[in-house]
């Protein structure tokens, strides 16, 4: 028999249901852990050893086998991302949650291009609820949901990932990427982020943070970073190893020492506004730094530079530097 649809229910029922398929009848050793007649065993201590769910009824919940990885308040018709993998062809299914509707889609993951996902979640009144089937997370290497409105995102679970690119969720302010040892790239550019911790990301060749609240980020442990892009502040110290840093169009940046940063080979500081001193010490501490043939774009300044930053100028240029000033 079923579970009633009325009246009073007992746990020792609904144990006979699970074990015997007779809800009132049928011997039940106690104790009887919900865990356990939920998910089948008896890994919690129940008595019993209750069977393991028919993933296959209908109806079952769509996201019993997912993992929660984000929220988003988006209500775009084509609401849609892309994930990949490397080689690996698999099954994914995403699942997005909103209010009291479902939206699932599957994808097969052909190892070789990004596939896009597309769903319409305009009838989404509040934060909806973004799910990966567990079996599909170890295989996926790049993740992409720029533009998606995004307000919370935990990339822990993609343990092989390597570029992550959650640009433009200007109401994004949680993102957790601890323990992603092979992420090479992120751009989390034009987010609501005020924090970063990269520090176990070891191998992060590109990290894009412009127009963040961010004024400080620890980048002491990521050794291989050469990409930098950045208008938050000034956030080289401790000695960020870099070769290439840009603060394009940072109003907020009124002074800037790269003094210890002595990889830099392109500096990108248009539109900016530091101080006339700030721009000469940047030409004498780039010179200063020995280095050859790299690209210094310092045009458009609110202060520009002066006499005080010409000899120092002059000798980049005879070092094969290009400046655009």
């Amino acid at each position: 028999m079923a579970v009633p649809s009325s009246g009073v229910l007992t746990l020792e029922g609904i144990a006979q249901e699970a074990l015997y398929g007779t809800y009132g009848s049928g011997t039940i050793t106690a104790p009887i852990h919900m865990y356990d007649l939920v998910n089948g065993g008896n890994s919690a201590g129940s008595g019993n050893s209750y069977p393991t769910v028919n993933t296959a009824c209908i109806p079952n919940p769509t996201t019993r086998n997912g993992v929660l990885f984000a929220q988003t308040t988006s209500t775009d018709s084509a609401f849609d991302f892309t994930l990949g993998t490397v080689e690996v062809a698999i099954d994914t299914t995403i699942v997005i949650v909103s209010g009291g509707q479902t939206y699932t889609q599957t994808k097969t993951l052909d190892g070789n291009n990004n596939t896009t996902f597309t769903f319409n979640i305009s009838n989404n009144t509040g934060t909806a609820n973004i799910y990966i089937d567990s079996a599909s997370v170890p295989e996926i290497v790049n993740v992409d949901l720029r533009y998606c409105s995004l307000v919370f995102f935990d990339a822990t679970i993609f343990s092989d990932l390597e570029s992550l690119h959650l640009a433009g969720s200007s109401n994004l302010t949680y993102l957790n990427i601890t323990n992603l040892g092979l992420l090479k790239y992120l751009y989390v550019f034009a987010t609501g982020l005020t924090s970063l911790d990269p520090t176990s990301c070891v191998r992060l060749i590109l990290l894009n943070i412009q127009t963040t609240p961010m004024t400080s980020i620890d980048l002491s442990n990521n050794v291989n970073l050469t990409i930098l892009s950045n208008t938050s502040g000034n956030i080289l110290s401790p000695v960020l190893p870099a070769s290439i840093i840009s603060y394009e169009s940072a109003p907020g940046v009124t002074s800037l020492d790269i003094s210890s940063n002595t990889a830099i080979i392109n500096l990108d500081i248009r539109s900016s506004a530091l101080s006339s001193a700030s721009v000469d010490d940047l030409y004498i501490q780039l010179n200063s730094h020995g280095l050859s043939n790299g690209d210094l774009d310092a045009r458009f300044q609110t202060n520009a530079r002066t006499s005080a930053s010409n000899t120092a100028r002059a000798a980049l240029i005879t070092k094969g530097w290009s400046i655009s000033d």
